[in-house]
């Protein structure tokens, strides 16, 4: 639970420092803070420190600064403070203010008379209280879903601390980011890390916005949240809340991916894990739709749901082979996009005009394939039970990644 560059203005020592560049960044995440007295910083900070500035060391001319606010956007800073003094620096300059702006780094501008030591030392408490707070939401869910023997004494006082009361019903929430970058360098690493833990702080601000309480932290790059709540009702409306809300989110992050999934709710607490193998199932079945932003209710999986822990994969392939050869056939060998024609077809309840909109394509075109995928499946389309036999073959074959070359290598070896 990093402090933001936004919290910053809640302080009392910022009363009197003002923002003046670069708004659209003040959901940087601030580590730590770094007062600069070099002409470089890049052999000096990390990446998500809140930079200060005072040019006591001389450089304070517009082209050196210019130069140092490059390299903190370049070395991905979280902000900038700029000290002012008509003796060293006098205000911020109009290019600095342009830079700010254009890359999304905060500009503050500080009066001299404020004693630095003081407004570092109480960015840097802030910042202890929140890394606390974080590590009392790591240490609930480390015993909740971690801990093979759970103190139920123990961590209802580590819940009650969070906001959330394990004696009440609840379930748990999963979410991940995909970002585009390898993540190889440190500053990439900097990157998707904040990313990250900017979507737990926003979701987090959706949910209080909600009155509910919960718990969430983020571990092995996933976010994980705890929610009390009692009806499904209340449920699929957060659900339904959270996905408009990652999408917004997918779309103000270029390139940025977002998944999750909701376990079932849970009367007893030992029945926490199956909530959270629930949730951990509905994203991978979110992540598999090949949307940028997708949410997915376990108890929406429908017949996924009883499959989820099943380990004979073989005998999935062999269900799917049995209902779909004669197009995995076709696809894998002709090159037909038989089972694509089908999976768009019947998700729109068979309707020949609305499926060939869906594909782009003519509908006589569709026609004729639909003419070729009856005759190979010798099936009717009138018949519910056949219909759904296809329909949960192609869901199978999605949810658990199964490909045409796969399926047809294994049935001819």
């Amino acid at each position: 639970m990093n402090m933001k560059c936004r919290d910053l203005l809640e302080l009392r020592c910022f009363e009197q420092i003002k923002l003046v560049g670069g708004e659209n960044g003040l959901d940087n995440m601030i580590t730590w803070v770094y007062i600069n007295q070099d002409v470089s910083i890049t052999d000096w900070i990390h990446g998500g420190e809140l930079v200060f500035m005072t040019g006591l060391d001389g450089h304070c001319s517009e082209d050196i600064l210019e130069r140092l606010i490059r390299e903190c956007v370049e070395n991905v800073a979280s902000g900038v403070v700029i000290v002012c003094n008509p003796q060293y620096i006098e205000n911020v300059p109009r290019s600095i203010i342009t830079i700010a702006d254009a890359e999304g780094l905060p500009i503050f501008e500080m009066p001299w008379e404020l004693k630095l030591v003081d407004v570092t030392k109480e960015i840097a408490n802030n910042i202890i209280m929140k890394q606390l707070e974080a590590r009392s939401a790591a240490m609930f869910f480390s015993e909740l879903l971690f801990d093979r023997h759970i103190s139920e004494n123990s961590l209802k006082s580590v819940g009650l601390r969070c906001g959330v009361n394990i004696d009440e019903p609840a379930l748990i929430i999963m979410a991940h980011i995909v970002y585009p970058e390898s993540c190889g360098t440190y500053n990439e690493r900097t990157r998707f890390e904040n990313a990250l833990e900017l979507f737990r702080k926003q979701l987090s601000d959706c949910l209080y916005s909600k009155r509910c309480s919960f718990v969430s932290s983020v571990y092995m790059d996933e976010i994980f949240i705890y929610l009390n709540c009692s009806e499904n009702s209340s449920v699929q409306r957060i659900c339904s809340s959270m996905r408009k809300f990652a999408e917004k989110f997918s779309a103000e992050n270029e390139g940025l991916c977002v998944y999750g999934g909701f376990g079932s709710i849970c009367t007893n607490l030992k029945d926490i894990h199956r909530s959270c193998h629930e949730a951990e199932q509905a994203m991978a079945a979110a992540r598999r739709s090949g949307g940028k932003a997708e949410i997915v209710l376990f108890s929406k999986l429908g017949i996924i749901s009883l499959l989820a822990d099943n380990n004979s994969g073989e005998q999935l392939k062999d269900y799917c082979r049995n209902i779909l050869k004669p197009l995995i056939d076709s696809d894998y060998e002709c090159g037909t996009e038989y089972l694509k024609t089908l999976r768009v077809f019947l998700n729109c309840n068979c309707s020949m005009v609305n499926a060939a909109k869906a594909m782009y394509i003519h509908r006589n075109t569709l026609v004729y394939r639909i003419d070729k995928i009856r005759n190979l499946l010798d099936i009717d389309f009138g018949d519910m039970t056949a219909k759904c036999e296809c329909m949960n073959a192609l869901r199978i074959m999605n949810h658990f990644g199964f490909t045409v070359s796969e399926l047809h290598s294994a049935e001819n070896q």
